[in-house]
């Protein structure tokens, strides 16, 4: 029998990020051997009479179902048990006792990695600060990981595809949930990049609230370091930045103006000991004596991210987007025609223009820039030219 069913029962029966499993798995080794004991040496464990009760079910029809599923689809799964289970993930308490995966898995025992976190309702300043921290440390060979969320997480993936980069996004949900549907494109362009989606939410599971300070943990645990972008009071990027310092990971912080909603978060964290940074060179030269090798900048590619092939869109391009950088997606290309058309360049008069919604005209201004397709101006306006 496959191994794996057990790890996806065990899974099933205790939910992720249960700090439980550890424990459990300290007394017994594997999941099998779980799935062997006797109920009585469950007790031993310090596991609850609800938890007794659903591994005493011991439903390996359902985790069997998943695991075809998942395999059927194209997509993998790791257990602790597997040679390619990122080993940084094993010194957690309540490390995932299955990922699901989707792409190529980068090397992460051999590659230097970097959380990147912040709000979602961002500023253009942080989207901007995200994208060209990200962009530069995959210049110099960093895996860039985040939780593909709107926001200061799409700039940072979007910044790594645009270096040609390796990238992780760490989903709150299924990987076969098209959430956030604002980022459907930039998930394309993360597989088509060789980078990978990961989960450890099985099939069908929706972003629910409380799988997201879950899913922060996995950021943190994957990385060497955390950098927070933007983080105003309540952030959920501040409970990744207190799991990454708890779990011995680096934390550097992007500082903001002192008076600045948008940066209280984030100016916290500098009063707590977090690392003040002002360029990603202050990243690097944390690494630089461990990566010797890798870190050493590399020049982006002509073309940084492959244009998605559709029957639908005309091979003729219309003269006004003509000039519209290569690589760029859909909403960005429509942002450009409106701009070029002559569109004021404030996000709210191109969502008018465009279509689209406010939150998919930042993403394309976003897009565009770290293309140096568009520069933001005074007052929030973008103009074309980088």
């Amino acid at each position: 029998m496959d191994a794996r069913i057990d790890w996806i029962w065990l899974q099933q029966a205790l939910g992720p990020g249960n700090a439980k499993a550890g424990r459990l798995l300290s007394h017994f080794c594997s999941a099998s051997a779980v799935w062997e004991a006797e109920p009585r040496e469950w007790l031993e464990a310090g596991l609850s009479v609800s938890e007794q009760e659903r591994l005493a079910q011991r439903d390996r029809d359902s985790a069997r179902r998943l695991l075809d599923a998942v395999l059927s689809a194209g997509d993998w799964v790791l257990t602790p048990e597997d040679a390619y289970y990122p080993s940084l993930l094993l010194g957690l308490p309540d490390f995932p006792l299955v990922l699901y995966g989707r792409g190529e898995m980068p090397d992460l025992e051999h590659l230097p990695t970097v959380g990147m976190v912040g709000t979602r309702k961002c500023s253009d300043e942080g989207r901007r600060a995200a994208g060209d921290i990200a962009r530069e440390l995959s210049l110099h060979g960093v895996v860039i990981v985040s939780g593909g969320a709107e926001g200061i997480d799409a700039a940072s993936h979007w910044g790594a595809l645009y270096a040609g980069g390796l990238t992780v996004a760490v989903q709150a949900c299924g990987l076969d949930v098209d959430y956030p549907a604002l980022n459907r494109e930039m998930r394309f362009r993360i597989l088509r990049g060789q980078g990978a989606l990961l989960s450890e939410y099985p099939y069908g599971s929706p972003p629910m609230r409380h799988h997201f300070p879950v899913r922060n943990r996995l950021i943190g645990g994957l990385s060497l370091g955390v950098c927070v972008v933007e983080a105003p009071r309540h952030s959920g990027s501040l409970i990744t930045a207190r799991l990454a310092a708890e779990q011995g990971r680096d934390v550097f912080v992007v500082p903001g103006a002192w008076d600045s909603v948008r940066f209280t978060g984030s100016n916290g964290l500098i009063k707590q000991g977090a690392r003040l940074i002002t360029s990603p060179r202050e990243i690097l030269e944390e690494y630089e004596a461990r990566f010797p090798a890798i870190l050493e900048r590399r020049e982006p590619p002509s073309t940084p991210v492959p244009v998605r092939e559709k029957a639908e869109r005309s091979t003729d391009a219309a003269p006004s987007t003509a000039s519209c950088p290569e690589g760029a997606g859909e909403a960005a290309r429509a942002v450009w025609t409106a701009l070029t058309a002559g569109c004021p360049g404030e996000p709210d008069e191109l969502a008018e223009a465009t279509g689209l919604t406010a939150s998919q005209v930042l993403a394309a201004l976003t897009e565009l820039e770290l293309l140096g397709g568009v520069q933001a101006g005074p007052g929030g306006r973008y103009r074309l030219g980088g």
